[in-house]
């Protein structure tokens, strides 16, 4: 029929067919499930004619069960006018339509078989299409809250708050009115910290290079005899 075997298959076929052609994961289901939807309407067209034969194959054994019982009164009537010739065809045609309804029950049989089993074959087709579908949605509302909040993160860390600058400024600003009064201005904390860690800097560097100048005597220095 030219069908894919299932739905499975065609999933990963057209997975691979569109790889390297498209860009995002999504553009790629949609093609995906579009593409599914088009071998699911296929295999409906090729449901139906199925299912029409069928329904021929039932309506002749309908109807071959009618043709047998009309040969088989012909066949009486003719025996009761006693027209053995009438009798004789009647039987015979009785007989070839015995046999054909037999090849037309078995057809009949095989061609239900069939039907159930593409119809059974087209509702997991259907049902896998739907799962593929309802987890697209659910992964594209993904898609849409994550970019969403994207764009909200990126806004946040690009607004520059204006009053984080407010304590160096309002320090500048201090020790210029203390200036224009002659005076001294106080030490801001943040001054204070800052004179703070470069004297404890100072004083490591000073104990660094008094140690390593204890070291050079120790081990370069000359020994006194008493």
């Amino acid at each position: 029929m030219g069908f894919f075997k299932n739905i499975d298959d065609l999933l990963r076929f057209k997975l691979e067919q569109f790889s390297d052609r498209l860009i995002t994961g999504e553009q790629k289901m949609k093609v995906i499930i579009n593409d599914a939807k088009d071998m699911a309407r296929g295999y409906k067209v090729e449901l139906n004619m199925q299912r029409a034969e069928e329904s021929r194959l039932h309506d002749l054994v309908k109807k071959l069960k009618k043709d047998i019982a009309n040969s088989e009164n012909a066949a009486i009537v003719a025996a009761k006018n006693q027209d053995r010739d009438l009798a004789r065809r009647a039987v015979l045609r009785k007989g070839e339509l015995e046999q054909t309804l037999r090849e037309a029950e078995q057809a009949l049989v095989e061609q239900t078989e069939t039907v159930n089993g593409m119809m059974e074959k087209y509702k997991n087709m259907t049902d896998k299409i739907a799962e593929t579908e309802r987890e697209y949605s659910r992964m594209v509302i993904q898609k849409r809250q994550a970019d969403a909040e994207a764009k909200i993160s990126e806004a946040r860390l690009g607004i520059h708050d204006p009053l984080s600058d407010m304590g160096a400024a309002a320090d500048k600003f201090r020790r210029e009115i203390f200036n224009a009064q002659g005076r001294v201005a106080p030490e801001s904390e943040s001054e204070r910290l800052d004179r703070e860690v470069a004297r404890y800097e100072k004083m490591a560097r000073e104990e660094s290079v008094e140690d390593e100048v204890d070291k050079l005597l120790r081990e370069h220095g000359q020994k006194t005899t008493a």
